[in-house]
């Protein structure tokens, strides 16, 4: 599995950024926004999610381990494939479709090419409980976290992770409060 890519932006055609790493040229699907902040001839990393079946190996970029943890979530919802699961990723800012998802604004998702309204809903419906807004828990200071990320990498929901985040001393390394976190989860 391809998790993740460093490399030098070598094209970008359609939804499809070229990364040249150590002189192969990965073709990498992203989010349009993210594809409208890469430029040819930049250094760049993304996470990626590599996404084989029988006939399609495919890879899609993210700026962040957040974003393709969403993205993630995405997918695992019946019906929604990983080119849907773009195209929601396109409507704009993770935060806002985080905050459509929490508050079933299944409308504002709808909006994306190729997720109908049944889709908008059960995407609603499945998700809310997972992307709430960390910063209504504990406060905006825990967004973009390391240790917020590595307990999202983990499995654990937002909610769950923020939760536990918030019992444990702040001023400790991430490891160590990743470590607290855990025993709190268990």
């Amino acid at each position: 599995m391809i998790a993740q890519l460093r490399g030098k932006v070598v094209a970008v055609a359609g939804k499809t950024a070229v990364l040249d790493v150590g002189g192969i040229g990965y073709g990498v699907q992203v989010p349009d926004g993210l594809l409208s902040d890469i430029a040819i001839g930049q250094e760049t990393e993304l996470k990626t999610y590599h996404h084989i079946k029988e006939n399609t190996n495919e890879l899609f970029g993210f700026d962040s381990l957040e974003a393709k943890n969403l993205f993630e979530l995405l997918i695992g919802i019946s019906g929604v494939g990983p080119k849907s699961a773009l195209a929601v990723m396109s409507l704009g800012p993770q935060d806002r479709i985080r905050q459509a998802i929490a508050s079933e604004n299944s409308n504002y998702l709808s909006g994306a090419a190729g997720v109908g309204k049944r889709s908008a809903q059960r995407i609603c419906s499945e998700l809310k409980d997972k992307v709430g807004q960390v910063e209504t828990i504990i406060g905006a200071d825990i967004t973009g976290d390391d240790a917020l990320e590595a307990l999202l990498s983990l499995g654990y929901s937002r909610q769950q992770a923020a939760a536990a985040l918030s019992k444990v001393d702040r001023q400790a390394p991430s490891e160590e409060q990743v470590k607290q976190a855990l025993k709190d989860l268990s």
